[in-house]
């Protein structure tokens, strides 16, 4: 079993691939905007593949263990088939063996067309439960991308009950809306541009002005019109959960930024990992943890949005009733996350929490268990007197108190 999952990413163009590969990328997920959504470049319509046999050659020259993806996550129309069909073909050639569908109806093209690819899932909405996901694994998927909406205690579950591979984005856009229909059509193209021959791409950002002027990135292009979160997806904060669930792959989503974001962001993860490893193993043994880099301060310097944890940790909702917790009439403080038997309790907040606070966990068999708060730290292990709402904050184990337990206030 590896010690850390694999570190994946995308590329559609040279020098994306050479800067993912120098920043030791395991995997690269090649993309070609005749059935790659989101390849973020303008390619020229049905010419073929010529450019991803260049990727290919290119990959293999720099580093020949590299595992090698091809993206064809359009949502195939008949018309497209075709196309596939000579994708298949290319690719065979080039010992790349392997396709990642959004569309689920490309899981029974591709085992009739081509029985020798392994088959990636990414379906970007839905496939939120085990029975889902065990039914596309039945169906032969290696590998599922699991829906971005999904939080750390429901991913824990289907881990525990998922044989087959899982993915999860750890850094990037989150995907809000799409629609085949394309809206921004020509707003940004010079007149007289052929819609034939060129994509067409359109980049916009849309300001809610209500809310304080949050940006949502708006891309059009040959497949379609996308709106995406004000915010990217960043979990470098939220690490020990993440290694936690034994995942097999780390997505990292740098279309559409600099290649200094694709470099810092997949060396961010790397390195953050390592730090983490290093100092749970410093606190097993007993000794002194090194102070750690801030590696997401530096990645932020090359970020065009703010990082957000989206839903792996909790949203409001989260916090009415679940599991048979009753919540009426008591103030609550927050939701475990994780709880590390002997070490430690992970609790999202939702309220402020301040050193010497009386109160008491209910699990979710109700069983209510005291607790005094005496010491607070972050998940970096910095010690605070008070942590504030929205905050993820470790806390002194409390024997028996298990994920999803809610944390309350003592009157």
């Amino acid at each position: 079993m590896r010690a850390l999952p694999f570190f994946t990413t995308f590329a559609s163009t040279e020098e994306q691939l050479i800067c993912a590969l120098e920043a030791k990328a395991d995997r690269i997920i090649l993309e070609d905007s005749q059935l790659s959504v989101r390849s973020y470049h303008d390619d020229p319509i049905d010419l073929g593949f010529e450019k991803i046999v260049r990727l290919v050659n290119l990959a293999r020259e720099v580093n020949p263990e590299v595992n090698l993806i091809f993206n064809a996550d359009s949502m195939i129309h008949d018309k497209n088939l075709s196309t596939l069909k000579a994708l298949v073909q290319v690719l065979r050639k080039l010992s790349v063996k392997c396709l990642r569908f959004q569309d689920p109806g490309s899981i029974i093209w591709c085992k009739e067309n081509a029985p020798d690819f392994c088959i990636h899932l990414a379906t970007e909405t839905g496939n939120q439960n085990v029975l889902s996901l065990q039914f596309f694994h039945d169906q032969g998927v290696v590998l599922q991308t699991l829906n971005n909406e999904l939080p750390y205690d429901a991913i824990s579950v289907i881990r525990e009950n998922i044989k087959g591979d899982l993915e999860l984005l750890v850094q990037g856009p989150l995907l809000i809306q799409y629609t085949y229909r394309r809206l921004m059509l020509g707003q940004n193209n010079p007149e007289g541009t052929n819609f034939e021959t060129s994509a067409g791409i359109t980049n916009k950002v849309a300001y809610d002005l209500g809310r304080g002027g949050r940006p949502f990135p708006l891309y059009d292009n040959a497949h379609g019109h996308f709106m995406y979160f004000w915010a990217d997806r960043c979990l470098l904060r939220h690490m020990e959960i993440l290694i936690s669930l034994n995942l097999d792959s780390w997505l990292i989503d740098a279309r559409g930024e600099s290649l200094d974001y694709l470099k810092e962001s997949l060396l961010a993860y790397r390195l953050k990992a390592s730090q983490v490893i290093s100092t749970t193993k410093a606190m097993e043994e007993g000794v002194p943890a090194e102070k750690n880099e801030d590696v997401e301060k530096k990645l932020k310097s090359f970020a065009q949005r703010p990082f957000k944890a989206g839903f792996f940790l909790a949203n409001k909702t989260d916090y009415k009733k679940r599991r048979g917790v009753s919540m009426s009439g008591e103030k609550v403080l927050g939701r475990v996350v994780e709880a590390m038997k002997g070490s430690h309790i992970a609790v999202e907040l939702k309220s402020t929490l301040n050193i010497g606070l009386k109160g008491f966990y209910k699990t979710p068999e109700n069983k209510e268990l005291s607790v005094h708060v005496q010491k607070i730290e972050t998940v970096d292990g910095e010690e605070l007197e008070r942590a504030t709402a929205g905050e993820l904050v470790k806390l002194t184990w409390v024997s028996a108190v298990t994920v999803q337990s809610i944390l309350f206030e003592r009157d």
